[in-house]
């Protein structure tokens, strides 16, 4: 069992719900356990589901075929995480009439909209779908790789709700924190897209 790729791999699906935490614990708001517990199950399932339908694919593609996709699935994910943290500009204000993926996203907006400093379990719900996206996609890739399933939704979920816990802890203590050009979330991100280009390219050694 390649417990390195396990654990670096649940390293990088988790960097976002850091992220998250801490832009909670910013605003005083406060991930109690029970709500981490429904984010860790929300990503533990999705994570199986992932694994099961990459390595669906895998029976499927012939010879080295799956750990070839596997690792460019894995390559293109982290170059595009990578590319969320160059910077944009930002364009001019416009008063375009909402499309439905702008309603969706207000609705979404509203859904986890906090009251009385804490989320709850429909809250968590919601949160734990939206930060399962980068789980999800890892675990196809891994599942093409034929890496062990349950190892890497136990990881992924496990991971999930420690860096939840520890992004809120340091959030609610520190207002601003920054190493060197980057604030602590884009830094989480350049990290979370470097393990995942590394791990790809050491696939095919």
């Amino acid at each position: 069992m390649d417990w390195f790729f396990i654990i670096a791999l649940a390293a990088a699906s988790s960097i976002d719900n850091f992220a998250v935490g801490l832009s909670y614990g910013v605003r005083g708001i406060r991930i109690h356990l029970g709500s981490n517990l429904i984010i860790a199950g929300v990503c533990f399932v999705l994570s199986l589901a992932g694994i099961l339908f990459g390595k669906w694919i895998g029976d499927v593609l012939p010879g080295s075929t799956p750990d070839i996709v596997g690792s460019v699935l894995l390559f293109v994910i982290g170059v595009r995480i990578l590319l969320l943290v160059l910077p944009r500009k930002t364009p001019a204000p416009t008063t375009k009439p909402a499309t439905g993926l702008r309603r969706l996203s207000d609705w979404l907006s509203r859904a986890i909209a906090v009251d009385g400093g804490k989320i709850g379990p429909v809250e968590a719900l919601i949160l734990g779908i939206a930060l399962s996206a980068n789980a999800l996609a890892n675990a196809v890739g891994a599942g093409l790789l034929q890496m062990p399933l349950l190892a890497i939704a136990l990881s992924a979920s496990v991971g999930s709700l420690l860096t939840i816990s520890l992004g809120v802890a340091l959030g609610l203590r520190a207002t601003k924190i920054s190493i060197g050009r980057f604030d602590l979330a884009r830094f989480g991100t350049l990290l979370s897209g470097l393990i995942l280009v590394c791990l790809a390219v050491a696939q095919f050694w």
